[in-house]
């Protein structure tokens, strides 16, 4: 796999596509990134860590690198929608095979729906139906070195 995306391509990405990144900013376990869209709105994307389980070959090798997953409310399609055009912009990006790979997330499971070096997309269907989208970013500084967040 390739490098980690650095927080600045990141950013340039999502502006090439008109997400307008006021701010990315580190809080507690969390990196949460301020969007807005040319038509005036305006969404926060939290991103949280998940430790790296060591039993999974196709998680990233890098030890101290989490997942980063930018989670969409189950029932928030503004998000979604914006999620899904930041993906879409990606795979053209990105040219590289997409694999599925299931994933057991506490009692449901998640569809690996599109692989990325640096990002994965994965829905996750609730019992009572609902939808809950992720994007899984792997994050690095302007050196290169990942994203440490405070404790």
């Amino acid at each position: 796999m390739s490098e980690p995306i650095s927080v600045e391509r990141l950013r340039h990405i999502l502006t090439r596509i008109g997400l307008a990144v006021a701010n990315i900013r580190a809080e507690k376990r969390e990196i949460v990134i301020d969007l807005g869209t040319p038509d005036g709105s305006a969404v926060e994307a939290r991103v949280f860590v998940v430790p790296l389980p060591s039993e999974k070959r196709f998680y990233y090798k890098t030890k101290h690198l989490g997942f980063y997953y930018v989670a969409s409310t189950p029932n928030d399609k503004t998000l979604l929608d914006k999620v899904r055009l930041v993906i879409q912009v990606l795979s053209q990006i990105e040219d590289r095979f997409f694999h599925e790979i299931p994933l057991r997330e506490c009692e449901v499971i998640a569809r690996f729906e599109r692989l990325f070096p640096f990002a994965i997309v994965a829905s996750t269907v609730h019992p009572d139906g609902t939808l809950t989208t992720y994007v899984v970013v792997r994050l690095t500084n302007s050196c290169g070195e990942g994203v440490t967040l405070p404790s």
